[in-house]
């Protein structure tokens, strides 16, 4: 059962949430334990809804995942979430990536091109883009592999996000190459921060609480 009550919405209840801007994000820091500067952050989905106040992602996000809008709230979330790391650039944060997350209903041919998009209007470079991936939208669909080489290569990084939860292993990640490895839980606490595979390689890995909240 769902940590959230989870309403009926509808489409058009989810596609007026994002017309009448009562989505927001959150920004959530990314520390680095070993010097404790704030090392970037992550981007995280609210609805500020009018009568119920501030949902969390759990409370509508899985309706847009199965039959709503995903890949519009989706678009808004990267847009906005580049609008806003342009906009603290001049703070000269270094280095400071954003991390955002990205549902495989997002992932297709064209993403690459979404993705150039908004960094262009954005005005952002791509060096401090971190998109996160769970394991389905990163190995749901072969097309997709050819899409993170190309936004790899113009300095887009991908953290496996929230990787065990799936049907994954490391052996799976042979063909892409992910900087960041998000573990939910601490069972995963022995795994070793760097190690390859025969071409990939985890540069870090993050051990997270359950993100029930988030």
């Amino acid at each position: 059962m769902s940590a959230f009550p989870l309403a009926e919405w509808t489409t058009a209840q989810l596609v007026q949430a994002v017309e009448r801007g009562q989505l927001e994000l959150h920004y959530q820091p990314i520390v680095d334990l070993r010097s404790g500067e704030i090392t970037g952050a992550e981007a995280l989905l609210r609805w500020q809804h009018p009568s119920l106040g501030l949902l969390l992602p759990g409370q509508f996000l899985p309706v847009a995942e199965s039959s709503g809008p995903m890949p519009e709230i989706g678009a808004w979330v990267l847009r906005e979430a580049c609008r806003q790391m342009h906009d603290w650039q001049p703070l000269q944060w270094r280095p400071f990536r954003l991390a955002v997350n990205v549902s495989a209903r997002q992932m297709g041919a064209d993403f690459y091109d979404q993705v150039q998009r908004v960094l262009a209007d954005a005005g952002l470079s791509a060096e401090y883009l971190d998109i996160e991936l769970t394991e389905s939208a990163a190995f749901g669909d072969p097309v997709i592999s050819p899409v993170l080489d190309a936004l790899r290569a113009i300095g887009v990084r991908f953290a496996a996000d929230d990787f065990g939860t799936g049907y994954t292993d490391t052996a799976g990640f042979t063909d892409h190459v992910f900087a960041l490895m998000h573990l939910l839980g601490f069972r995963f606490c022995r795994v070793s921060a760097t190690w390859a595979t025969p071409s990939s390689t985890f540069r870090r890995v993050t051990l997270r609480m359950p993100r029930s909240s988030q």
